[in-house]
């Protein structure tokens, strides 16, 4: 290939593209149009590209025949680097923004405005996307809003107007993203982000918390406990305790969709505490009474259908029934 002064200005061009695309175009500008932007970069670069293989004077040779053996034959190869450069720089955005927002994001209580599910059908195959429609306002600023793409199972948890959590990045609140998964919540708040276990209520008990230090101790363990009238509630794992010091006795309240297969995870604990836990189970009249009694504690299970208010979730589908787990934990011999 002859490196003339016409090919080297077509090369400064790809690398100038590539750079104003790649850093040069801030997040706050990215996070506007980030498929029009990365769509823009990869054209531009494949454009100056093909110039440079090509040896073209202008764009305007394309509209010309090619002459047997000319590299201009060859142009029409950039079109496969522009394509793989979309997704480069879509991905090279994506790893800006999570960065800021690793390094300098806020965290912010938001609502779900709207959501919808689309089902397209191709090739006798469907396939569904979700999206919700969400609304936060920082401290001293206006409202924001944006729209994230998520999965079925986030989709079917939400409901209009249900609150979640928002990060932001400080310097433009505008570059945000909702936290919903378990990842993200885990790498927000630093958390382990998990439902609570027998050995953490054992710990409750054993080192004789207070109210303070029990929330503390809920808040290392998932996000995001608070005291309502002295029970402790959280509402995004729909979970509920009720704890009396004086009688070393607590009531855990669980609820779960009617099609969760795996059960509370509470109670398969039990089945790996140390204390040992042995189950039993009597009828009374027609229902079933289960209870796990170990040497320090026995425990009573009851359960029954939730009220519920909205069955459907965001875009109308329908919710699953919903059953409440109750679990009331004595500590004997204190």
């Amino acid at each position: 290939m002859d490196f003339n002064n016409r090919r080297k200005v077509w090369l400064g061009a790809v690398i100038t593209t590539i750079y104003l695309f790649w850093s040069g175009i801030s997040i706050g500008t990215y996070n506007q149009y980030p498929g029009f932007l990365s769509f823009t970069g990869a054209a531009l670069t494949a454009l100056f590209l093909a110039l440079l293989i090509g040896d073209f004077t202008s764009v305007y040779e394309f509209t010309e025949d090619i002459p047997k053996g000319s590299p201009k034959g060859l142009a029409p190869l950039a079109i496969i680097p522009g394509i793989i450069l979309i997704f480069v720089f879509w991905m090279h955005f994506s790893s800006r923004k999570e960065a800021v927002l690793e390094k300098e994001g806020v965290i912010i209580t938001a609502n779900i405005v709207d959501g919808e599910s689309t089902t397209t059908t191709r090739r006798f195959q469907s396939n569904t996307t979700y999206e919700v429609r969400v609304s936060y306002q920082p401290p001293q600023t206006r409202k924001y809003y944006f729209s994230q793409s998520i999965n079925g199972s986030e989709f079917n948890s939400l409901y209009k107007g249900a609150t979640i959590d928002v990060i932001y990045w400080k310097q433009d609140p505008s570059v945000s993203k909702a936290l919903l998964s378990e990842d993200e919540i885990k790498k927000a708040f630093k958390i382990e982000d998990r439902k609570l276990e027998f050995q953490d209520i054992d710990k409750i008990f054993t080192a004789n918390m207070k109210e303070k230090a029990i929330l503390s101790h809920l808040n290392k363990i998932g996000y995001k406990w608070e005291t309502q009238e002295g029970i402790f509630v959280n509402e995004r794992q729909k979970i509920a305790l009720k704890i009396d010091n004086e009688s070393q006795s607590m009531v855990y309240l669980e609820k779960l969709s009617i099609g969760h297969l795996n059960g509370s995870s509470f109670e398969s604990s039990l089945r790996n505490a140390e204390d040992g836990f042995k189950k039993s189970a009597r009828l009374i009249g027609e229902e079933e009474r289960i209870s796990y009694e170990s040497n320090h504690y026995i425990i009573f299970k009851e359960h029954k259908r939730a009220k519920q208010e909205n069955s459907y979730n965001t875009s109308g589908t329908f919710r699953f029934p919903e059953e409440i787990f109750m679990y009331t934990i004595v500590r004997k011999n204190p």
